[in-house]
């Protein structure tokens, strides 16, 4: 259904922007690690093309969707349970995770991987 392509594609375009706006703020107000920023900012831009094609109904849009959502949760449980100084490199952004906290995962790659699901899922 169209329907359920649009839906997912909403979901995973607002955490791609959510973390878009994350890095920008990150970036320009407080400063951060460069690596940091370029693999936040490559997330955010994976889940916004995503949720671009998968809102003009196209099944890539949801594999790239869900990829970004499932980077974003990899480089955060990396960040999370690795106890040397490298792991900061991989620490996520969250807008969210300010107000809703979920340890070892950012509710904004849970967003992505989820818009990804019902995109690709999502039947013609």
């Amino acid at each position: 259904m169209e329907t359920g392509r649009i839906i997912g594609g909403i979901i995973a375009l607002l955490a791609g922007v959510l973390i878009f706006i994350m890095a920008l703020q990150f970036t320009l107000v407080l400063g951060s690690q460069p690596v940091m920023w370029i693999i936040n900012l490559s997330v955010a831009i994976l889940a916004i093309i995503g949720g671009i094609l998968g809102i003009m109904t196209n099944k890539l849009g949801g594999k790239i969707a869900l990829i970004a959502g499932l980077l974003a949760i990899i480089c955060e449980v990396i960040a999370t349970t690795d106890p040397s100084n490298l792991a900061a490199y991989f620490n996520q952004l969250s807008f969210i995770g300010d107000y809703i906290f979920i340890p070892w995962i950012t509710v904004e790659g849970v967003l992505m991987a989820i818009g990804g699901i019902i995109i690709f899922t999502s039947t013609e």
